[in-house]
């Protein structure tokens, strides 16, 4: 049987890897606006997205790295 401090744990990584899937689904749709920005000749705009697509991919990395120690 579990205990109080397994499911607290277990809790707190099923809670980060959601997250990171969420930041690495919002980074994927900013690749995706840069991919058209880039084929539309925005280069401005295209590596704008890029940049937040970057920051989803570092806040998705630190909450795997949270899962993992959970």
């Amino acid at each position: 049987m579990p205990t109080t401090q397994t499911k607290s744990a277990t809790k707190a990584g099923t809670e980060h890897h959601t997250q990171a899937a969420e930041c690495c689904d919002k980074a994927a749709e900013q690749h995706r606006h840069a991919a058209k920005s880039c084929a539309n000749g925005d280069s401005k705009k295209a590596g704008e997205h890029a940049k937040q697509a970057y920051e989803h991919c570092t806040k998705a990395q630190e909450h795997g790295k949270h899962a993992a120690a959970a």
